[in-house]
């Protein structure tokens, strides 16, 4: 009966032990309880599976990896173009005050290959984060695990891209032209932030590709050096042909080198990959020497030959892996210091666009002063793309530099255009309320890069420091009495920057009442630009030294083993900073001085304490249990999303044998 039909499902080789790298075969074969004829079965088609060996597995990820790299790459380069659209479509609506049925076309027309473009990059990113998940998925590695993040907060940033252009289909069919425009503006200023994110992305999960790589084909070279030195030691195996295998598995190794050394090359920052060739010459020639020795059966001369190879493909995976090592140390200091310099200028330009409000506000429309407030602002925002292109040379090979940072560089950017057209267009309320928003984004970025910094600081410190736990005063670096006595100092400092007369924003030497002429609304109470970039200098100095106090005084507490403790002062240090970056020289900010000083005494009375109690420590149980089922493959899931396995049918038997069935179930009620 062709309606008799059950199905399983099974998953090969869930449940059985198999080898890797070998291949199988397998049927499917079912009995029924036919006694008499003697149980008759059938067998399925015959199933070809090759169970890949580890190294396979990584090779094929990586590869998988690479392309859905390219392909989102490519997307990133129709993105450009459409933005480019974008703005002749934004040119038009300046030059006319209606649009045509052939405008209204040209915006459909855009909104359609946006959606394809939006859609496109979606389906890359989902890729690349699906890759990303199933490579190594048992081991730890914090960079791919926020490459991961990342890229899923890229798929939600599309989906909200889609949501604003269906608003602009809408708007586009209604011919509401200053509403359609409006939401163009926000769409373009989202589409940017998502190219220069997703530019990022491409460049820092690329250089995951080279790090992974790498550190493969070191452990490939380290694995077949032990393979060629095992083989020189066995009498009975060392022949010819084992040799030429290894060699051919050199070859193999070269052939990827070479690969990896261009892909290294392609990024905007290389890394220092050792890619020697007349060593890996050296290597081949020794095995060459080995084989053709083998060849004569003269295994006593082709015993020193291999293990010269064993040594030098053993150097080889040792050199990748301390250069790698060395490297990504030498890169991150470098960073630091490089953010240093972006931190030190985005503040000098801080105080700059806060200067250039004052002016900006006092400005009479139509008149000369207006054309030095423009030429000044196109200034600062040349200024501020110099900071923009150093941080993002930075972000291209640090995941440190995140989204929210690349958002805010964003916000300012946006907010200068709009600076520049409304204050041109002599809307001088307007163009101050957008320098206004430049400035909050300037400051948001500087506090943001500065704990960026102070963790780039700490996770070198930690990195250069030894694994042993120091007794309370032991050790290197400063102790907390210094921290205490040097913010002290730093209190003082600070007052005598507020003289006289303890007026926020004057400087010493000045006349009384100067704070207090036109500039009097701003926070520093500076007047015009040079009286801002003069406090400017004595905030960037007291804030430098609040920075290297709050990394010595976490350094200090991870000694003592009381980071938890000292929470409350470290966050009152990150808050006089952020108030430094926000306010300058203010009363309220000396009062947090004082606070700070009262709280880093308990801290220090605590510690003392804590030498002198003894308590019991636990042990946390660190064994982990795996189960041994094996998950199902990505397409058997999806299969069973989309079939129905319960079938709800009743069973086709015979009236006789179904009157049967009810009574037994009636039976048992």
């Amino acid at each position: 009966n062709k309606q008799a039909v059950d199905q399983f499902i099974y998953s090969f080789p869930n449940g059985l032990s198999i080898e890797q790298g070998v291949n199988y075969e397998y049927y499917f074969e079912v009995f029924d309880n036919d006694v008499v004829n003697n149980y008759k079965s059938t067998k399925s088609s015959v199933f070809l599976h090759y169970e890949l060996a580890e190294t396979q597995k990584e090779d094929k990820q990586l590869q998988e990896q690479n392309e859905n790299i390219n392909s989102l790459e490519k997307s990133l380069q129709n993105q450009e173009k459409q933005i480019s659209e974008l703005d002749k479509l934004q040119k038009m609506n300046k030059e006319k005050s209606n649009l045509d049925f052939k405008d209204q076309k040209k915006v459909e027309d855009f909104i359609n290959r946006q959606k394809q473009q939006d859609e496109m990059m979606k389906e890359f990113t989902k890729k690349l984060t699906e890759n990303l998940e199933e490579f190594n998925p048992k081991t730890q590695d914090k960079d791919k695990e926020e490459l991961v993040r990342r890229l899923e907060e890229a798929e939600k940033q599309a989906e909200k891209n889609e949501k604003l252009l269906k608003e602009l289909e809408e708007l586009s069919k209604k011919l509401e032209k200053d509403q359609l425009f409006d939401k163009a503006d926000k769409l373009k200023q989202n589409a940017k932030n998502q190219q220069q994110n997703l530019e990022q992305l491409v460049e820092l999960t690329k250089r995951f590709y080279v790090e992974q790589k790498a550190e493969q084909l070191a452990d490939k070279l380290d694995k077949l050096a032990e393979k060629e030195d095992k083989l020189s030691d066995d009498a009975k195996e060392n022949s010819k042909e084992n040799q030429d295998a290894i060699n051919k598995e050199f070859e193999d190794i070269q052939k990827e080198l070479q690969e990896l050394d261009k892909e290294n090359k392609e990024l905007k920052a290389p890394m220092d990959i050792p890619n020697d060739k007349n060593e890996q010459e050296d290597v081949k020639e020794d095995m060459k020497k080995a084989s053709d020795e083998l060849q004569k059966q003269n295994q006593h001369k082709a015993k020193p030959k291999q293990k010269s190879a064993a040594a030098k493909m053993k150097q080889m995976s040792q050199k990748m892996s301390q250069s790698m090592q060395s490297g990504e140390m030498e890169q991150m200091q470098e960073d630091a210091k490089l953010l240093r310099q972006i931190l030190d200028n985005l503040l000098a330009f801080s105080f700059d666009e806060e200067g250039l409000i004052k002016t900006t506000n006092a400005t009479q429309t139509r008149s000369l002063e207006l054309n030095k407030v423009l030429k000044r602002q196109q200034d600062l925002k040349l200024q501020f793309k110099h900071v923009d292109d150093s941080l993002f040379a930075v972000a291209l090979r640090n995941p440190k530099i995140n989204e929210t940072i690349l958002n805010e560089v964003g916000e300012i950017h946006y907010n200068l255009d709009k600076t520049l057209e409304t204050l041109a267009d002599n809307n001088i309320q307007k163009g101050a309320s957008h320098q206004q928003y430049v400035l909050t984004s300037a400051n948001r970025l500087a506090d943001y890069l500065s704990n960026v910094q102070s963790d780039m600081n700490m996770q070198m410190q930690g990195q250069g420091s030894g694994k042993g736990q120091p007794k309370p005063g032991g050790g290197k670096g400063m102790q907390l009495p210094d921290i205490i006595k040097q913010q002290e100092g730093l209190g003082e400092k600070m007052k005598d920057g507020m003289k006289p007369g303890d007026k926020p924003g004057d400087k010493p030497g000045e006349k009384r009442g100067q704070g207090k002429q036109k500039g009097q609304s701003g926070e520093n109470g500076e007047d015009g630009e040079n009286g801002s970039e003069g406090n400017a200098g004595k905030v960037l100095e007291i804030l430098k030294e609040q920075r290297q106090l709050r990394d010595a005084l976490q350094e200090a507490l991870e000694k003592e083993g009381m980071t938890g403790q000292g929470m409350n002062a470290l966050n009152q240090m990150k808050e006089i900073e952020k108030q430094l970056i926000n306010k300058g020289f203010k009363n309220e900010t000396l009062q947090k001085m004082l606070n700070l000083k009262h709280e880093l005494l308990k801290l220090e009375k605590a510690i003392q304490q804590q030498g002198e109690d003894t308590k019991r420590q636990s042990k946390t149980n660190d064994k982990n249990y795996n189960g041994s089922t094996t998950p199902l493959s990505k397409e058997l899931k999806e299969y069973l999303n989309s079939v129905e396995i319960l079938n709800r049918q009743s069973l086709p038997l015979q009236p006789n044998f179904n009157q049967k069935v009810q009574n037994y179930f009636k039976g048992n009620d």
